[in-house]
This record gives C-alpha cells, sequence and structure tokens, in this order.
C-alpha cells in the first residue's frame, strides 16, 4: 500500500466519522482536527488492537456466531472518544450505532472511489 492510498482512505474514514457525527445525536465531533485525529485513532486501533481483541474473544465470537463483533467495534470507537479530546461520544449504545454507521459510510466510499476488485487470473475448461 502506497502512501497516497493510506492518505485517501484516511480522507475517506474521516469523511465516514463525520457524517456519522451529524447524523447521529449522540456522537459529537467539535472541530475538523478532532475529526482527523479521530479517524487516525480508530485507524491505528482498528490495525493494532483489534486483532487481538477478536482472537482473545473468539469464544464469544463463536457462540453469538460474530455478533460480538459489532460490540467489540462499538468498543474501540467508544475508546476513540475517551483519546481524543474533540470527540464525544454520550453512551455505549451511541458508540455501537455510530461504529455500525462508520463501517457502512466507509465501505460505500471505498466502492464508491477507490477499491474496486479486479479479477485477474484465467480459467481453463479441460475438454475429454
Amino acid at each position: 500500500m502506497n502512501f497516497a492510498h493510506f492518505l485517501f482512505r484516511w480522507a475517506s474514514n474521516v469523511v465516514a466519522i463525520s457524517l456519522t457525527a451529524w447524523l447521529l445525536p449522540g456522537i459529537w465531533i467539535t472541530d475538523w482536527p478532532s475529526g482527523i485525529l479521530g479517524a487516525l485513532a480508530l485507524g491505528l486501533l482498528n490495525a493494532f488492537v483489534r486483532p487481538v481483541l477478536l482472537f482473545l474473544t473468539l469464544p464469544f465470537n463463536v457462540v453469538t456466531l460474530g455478533l460480538f463483533t459489532v460490540a467489540l467495534n462499538g468498543a474501540l470507537l467508544f475508546t476513540v472518544g475517551y483519546i481524543v479530546p474533540g470527540v464525544m461520544i454520550e453512551g455505549y449504545g451511541w458508540a455501537v450505532l455510530g461504529s455500525l454507521l462508520v463501517s457502512f459510510f466507509s465501505t460505500l466510499l471505498s466502492w464508491l472511489f477507490h477499491e474496486k476488485p479486479t479479477i485477474q487470473g484465467s480459467v481453463r475448461i479441460w475438454r475429454w
């Protein structure tokens, strides 16, 4: 992944978090630098802390058929509210709902702008 791709993904996450804060009354972002820092903090938590937490909570994920991941994503967004001073989240319920919206907007922006999968390879059909 090159630096331009990282910056574009970061910008799309800033837009996703900003749209979520604009739509939900329980999540506030005071200014743009806080939104940018919040997107960076969420990205770093998702990159380094989330895989460890997913491994540690694997039995809960198996029992709940993966629904515990939604709670884990909400906890990570709630942590961003504690780490970044300009990002405020009213409660854990708002964090879970916000994490669902951030995931939706981030996926939508990735699909619309920069991550279109290409099929590489060939298919061979053998005849007898």
